[in-house]
């Protein structure tokens, strides 16, 4: 366990709370203008003061003193004052061009979990919960809430808690950060549960093989030098521990010593686990790259969509645009910050930039069309913004969004014909949000058109195609594992691996090796080109299979062995049972059960002991119920029972 602890300490440092954290509204202005070109020169343009529209004039500033004024008129019980307040700052939370207000949701689903749980009022509870999902609407905590209070409430109407569970689920995999988060999680999960299957594993055939490799020392290496083999390979062993908390690549020739007695099923799992080891270095840097939580470039882009005012994120942005001056994606996210800000000339300069780099004819050509007509809309530049929402429709024909917002500039320029038609274009893709758009009359800038974001599909591909790129994390986790040795080594290992199990395969028939004897486990050769039977000494041969006549004290000591030898392996095996369940699997031979076994009862102790996962969520879900832990707690207590159980009953014939 200090091997995965260990390692789990580097591993999970990188998340971090993602919309707690938020700066100077000015901080995405400061982002270097891509050219001195005034922003309406480009089209020739001059701007109409009476088509435009108006640009927010309230900051966060007064955001954060409406939640303060909040949460006083809670304090003082004025329910009806503190949803006045929450209606407020809904409608500035629109002009301010914030989609999310993530941290005030949660504090609302706090507000809503102690209203049910503590006072029992069940309506207020669900005012809450609607109110925390109108100002963070896509937030995944709210469905995954209300599905742990369902349970609570009623623990036999678990069709209510599927529902809700499920649409948890899906709010996370729309939603970039959750579903990064979700991906790493997986990643790390499956790597921990690995690496303590290989450990399990590596233990199993120690104690399967590892005395036919002693006899075989015994044999190649007579007297006195088979001790001294041992203690050199104990003290290699023991080189890395200064470094790391064990000898990681050792584990490739302890493999290739052993695999030539193995059994099918096992020759197949050391295969898996050549190539586990193999890949080891770049399961770390995916791992690290997932799980980048709030300071990756592609996490700062999602932020921004979320969050304009995100001081952090926009450096982040601005910093990769400089490195790569030909990131379109991180110049539409700054130029969206920006017209979200009420900064348009420069909002209107940026997308510029972003439209010239994006690749023509893809939808994304046709996302940063659309934006960058919203911003010349307000611009007063109807007829530029009337093109680029027309180039918008062409490249995204089933997106309201650009018909939406053609409707909206021809409701501003007088051209109702024209705007009916449009939205009843938009009504037809999707009625819902249009008819949610349409509740919107103020002409302020971020409610009279909508934007669109970069998505949660672009943003996981561009987070993906840098997975497996080195990283400072994924090396200090490495020198962990494996010490001062490169991680070359690791893939250059396998193959060599790999390779020397295919000779050994190959060679099988012509191979003699030594194992223990079955019944007294002293040395016995075995013959693989042979038919396969059970091991045994020449003494236990000529004693039990040729029936040859010895005296009495001969044959008494070696019935007396067979006895110890029986004893112990019985109680081994149950003592092996108690410790881990599928652990006498493995040492018996059949590593397949062990690690069904063995890899759901670890699963189920994850979960038991970190059921958020072993990565932070950003605002961490809600605490587990006592009916889930108990439902864990009392699988795994049977899985562990079964284990004993079965293995009492498999070695009763040794007893």
């Amino acid at each position: 366990m200090q091997v995965l602890l260990s390692l789990l300490v580097f591993l999970m440092q990188p998340a971090v709370p993602t919309a707690t954290a938020s700066g100077p509204a000015s901080a995405a202005a400061s982002a270097p203008a891509p050219s001195s070109v005034p922003a309406g020169a480009a089209d020739g343009e001059r701007p109409d003061p009476m088509a435009g529209l108006s640009t927010p004039v309230r900051g966060e500033e007064e955001l954060l003193g409406l939640w303060k004024m909040r949460q006083k008129a809670v304090a003082d019980g004025d329910e009806k004052r503190a949803d006045d307040l929450q209606r407020q700052m809904l409608v500035q939370r629109k002009e301010l061009g914030i989609q999310r207000l993530d941290a005030v949701a949660i504090a609302l689903l706090g507000e809503a979990g102690a209203a049910l749980l503590t006072k029992g009022d069940a309506a207020r509870s669900q005012a809450l919960v609607d109110q925390a999902r109108q100002l963070a609407p896509g937030l995944p905590e709210i469905e995954s809430r209300q599905a742990d209070w369902s349970l609570e409430r009623q623990p036999w109407a678990l069709h209510k808690w599927l529902v809700f569970t499920l649409k948890g689920y899906f709010a996370r995999l729309d939603d970039f950060q959750r579903r990064t988060l979700l991906l790493s999680d997986l990643v790390l999960t499956t790597f921990v549960l690995l690496a303590l299957l290989l450990q399990v594993f590596l233990g199993g055939q120690v104690l399967r093989h590892g005395l036919g490799l002693y006899h075989g020392l015994g044999r190649t290496f007579p007297g006195v030098m088979k001790f001294l083999l041992l203690a050199a390979a104990l003290c290699l062993a023991a080189i890395p521990l200064y470094f790391g908390f064990g000898p990681l690549l050792l584990v490739f020739p302890f493999l290739v010593l052993i695999f030539s007695g193995q059994g099918a099923s096992e020759r197949v799992f050391s295969i898996l686990f050549v190539l586990f080891l193999g890949g080891t270095p770049w399961i770390l840097r995916a791992v690290d790259r997932l799980s980048d939580a709030g300071t990756g470039v592609t996490q700062a882009l999602s932020l921004l969509g979320t969050n304009p005012t995100h001081a952090r994120a926009a450096e982040t942005a601005m910093a990769a645009l400089r490195e790569r001056p030909s990131d379109w994606a991180a110049a539409t996210a700054l130029g969206l910050s920006q017209k979200r800000l009420g900064q348009t000339d420069e909002a209107i300069k940026t997308l510029r930039r972003a439209a010239a780099l994006v690749p023509s004819g893809t939808p994304e050509a046709g996302l940063v069309a659309n934006n960058l007509a919203n911003a010349l809309f307000a611009t007063g530049r109807a007829q530029s913004a009337e093109k680029l929402y027309l180039d918008a429709i062409a490249l995204l024909p089933k997106a309201p969004e650009p018909y939406f917002n053609l409707s909206r500039l021809y409701t501003r320029t007088t051209q109702l014909e024209k705007a009916r038609a449009r939205f009843a274009e938009a009504s037809a893709l999707n009625p819902d949000h249009v008819a949610q758009w349409n509740e919107d009359t103020d002409l302020n800038l971020n409610r009279w058109v909508v934007d669109l974001d970069l998505s949660a599909d672009l943003l996981t591909r561009r987070e993906l195609s840098t997975l497996f790129a080195p990283s400072t994390l994924a090396s200090r986790a490495w020198l962990q594992l494996a010490g001062p040795v490169p991680e070359f080594v690791a893939p250059v290992g396998c193959v060599a691996t790999l390779l020397a199990f295919v000779v050994l395969r190959l060679s099988r028939k012509r191979l003699r090796i030594m194992a223990p004897c079955s019944r007294c486990a002293l040395a016995a050769e075995v013959d693989l080109g042979a038919a396969e039977t059970a091991a045994l000494c020449e003494q236990c041969h000529n004693l039990f299979i040729r029936n040859i006549p010895v005296d009495r004290r001969i044959r008494f000591e070696k019935e007396e062995r067979i006895a110890r030898v029986r004893t112990l392996r019985l109680w081994s095996l149950r003592g092996a049972a108690l410790a881990l369940p599928g652990l006498p699997s493995f040492v018996t031979g059949h590593p397949l059960r062990g690690t069904l076994l063995t890899g759901l009862v670890a699963f189920l102790a994850l979960r038991l002991t970190l059921p958020e996962g072993l990565l932070f969520e950003p605002f961490g879900g809600a605490p587990p119920t006592q009916l889930s832990t108990a439902v864990l707690a009392a699988l795994l207590g049977l899985l562990w029972l079964g284990g004993f159980i079965r293995t009492w009953r498999d070695t009763r014939e040794l007893a």
